[in-house]
């Protein structure tokens, strides 16, 4: 019985571990299934002082995600992504911002996401998870 609960132990920690803490939320009103075309905020509006590298492998790997869910970069985009990394803690924070009414239609937020060393890659399944609270098209 004793070992059984130490492997419980371990395997909860491991778990802990390994996953991300996600959450978002959205505007109930908005329609989704207008939204298929994305873009980015310019940098330096979106993340300030964030080293480049960084900011080219997030937007790297948000966007593939965005792109195996069905939408598609675009010069012309419906809403434009914004984000903050905070390095010291690994957290991410992602806002999807209507281009139209300026407003935050979307946002997504995690720990334990971006790693402290911008050298090291972006979690990309933690990307994935993160992206799973954004509302299908109605």
């Amino acid at each position: 019985m004793r070992g059984g609960a130490a492997i419980l132990g371990v395997i909860l920690l491991v778990g802990c571990a390994t996953s991300s803490d996600v959450g978002s939320r959205y505007d109930h009103n908005v329609d989704f299934k207008s939204y298929r075309a994305f873009g980015w905020l310019p940098a330096a509006a979106s993340a300030a002082g964030q080293e480049a590298s960084q900011d080219a492998r997030l937007q790297s790997v948000l966007g593939n995600e965005l792109l195996s869910r069905g939408f598609r970069q675009s010069r012309n985009p419906d809403f434009v992504i914004a984000y903050r990394i905070d390095t010291a803690n690994g957290n991410l924070q992602v806002d999807f911002i209507d281009v139209k009414s300026d407003d935050v239609i979307w946002r997504g937020w995690g720990t334990g996401i971006v790693p402290r060393d911008p050298a090291m890659p972006i979690d990309a399944d933690a990307i994935a998870e993160l992206l799973e609270g954004l509302p299908q098209a109605r």
